[in-house]
Formats: C-alpha cells, sequence, structure tokens
C-alpha cells in the first residue's frame, strides 16, 4: 500500500484517538469509573502508536523541509 493510501487510514484515527483522550480525561475530573480511566488508558497508549506511524509515513516531509540547502 502506498504512504498516502496509509496516511488515509492512521489519520481518522489519530483524531479519534486524541478525541477519545481529551473526552475521557475530562470525563475523569467528574466520574471516578474505572472504565473511564481503562478507555482513557488504552486511548494514550494508541494515540502513542498512531503519532509514531503518522510521523514515520511523514518522514519524506521531515527531510526535505529541513535538509540544508547547499
Amino acid at each position: 500500500m502506498q504512504t498516502a493510501a496509509w496516511l488515509k487510514i492512521v489519520n481518522p484515527l489519530l483524531l479519534l484517538a486524541l478525541l477519545v483522550q481529551a473526552i475521557t480525561g475530562l470525563g475523569m475530573m467528574g466520574f471516578d469509573w474505572e472504565a473511564v480511566h481503562e478507555l482513557h488508558e488504552m486511548g494514550g497508549i494508541a494515540l502513542v502508536l498512531l503519532a509514531a506511524a503518522h510521523l514515520t509515513l511523514n518522514r519524506r516531509w521531515f527531510f526535505t523541509a529541513y535538509r540544508k540547502k547547499r
């Protein structure tokens, strides 16, 4: 699969993981439910893995954007 195709999968999942973190983070302030804490922990792991995949898939952009010009 091409990089663009992978990014079409990873980017929406990354946004979803970020939203889950924000919602469960706010939910932990008001509720002391174990399920919210568990979902926040698992969402954090997913967020880190998806962010790493996103950065890996976009590594070519980093190299071209920050390459020293001769």
